[in-house]
């Protein structure tokens, strides 16, 4: 699998106001995935990694640290089903090394998406793959989910 993300600063985000865990994307980002053009719009919501509390002093809060690109990507990958939570997982995998995750960390986070992942892959509701599919562009194109995705 090859990866490129573009040399990005930190991805331009606020807080929700009402749901301070939540992030509202400000600016467009992309990257290419085996050479093919991924772009999240300006406006996706996203709720950091996905971390148990009491790991944050190990892991890092859901906003923190290297880790805060490949969660936003592993996000929508995740909502839309474009690809099972497998492929997820290792395009996860790939972009935390890419965006120098040490390697216990990134091993560490990518078992526990594969432990425990599957519970939140299989509860993706129609309407939620419907609302990530409008902020996500596939070479140009807006991501239609199909009949096999909702």
């Amino acid at each position: 699998m090859e990866i490129v993300l573009p040399k990005q600063g930190l991805i331009n985000a606020q807080y929700a106001q009402k749901k301070p865990e939540l992030r509202r994307l400000l600016a467009d980002t992309d990257c290419y995935i085996d050479g093919t053009h991924y772009i999240i719009k300006a406006g996706f919501w996203w709720d950091g990694k996905s971390a148990p509390k009491f790991s944050w002093g190990v892991v890092g809060g859901p906003f923190s640290g290297k880790t805060y690109i490949p969660a936003l990507w592993h996000d929508i990958l995740f909502g839309t089903h474009l690809f099972n939570q497998n492929k997820c997982d290792k395009i996860k995998l790939e972009m935390d090394r890419l965006c120098g995750v040490n390697y216990a960390l990134r091993y560490a986070e990518y078992y526990s998406l594969r432990a425990f992942g599957r519970f939140a892959y299989n509860k993706v509701t129609q309407d939620e793959i419907v609302g990530c599919s409008k902020h996500l562009f596939i070479n140009g194109e807006q991501f239609k989910p199909g009949p096999l995705f909702v």
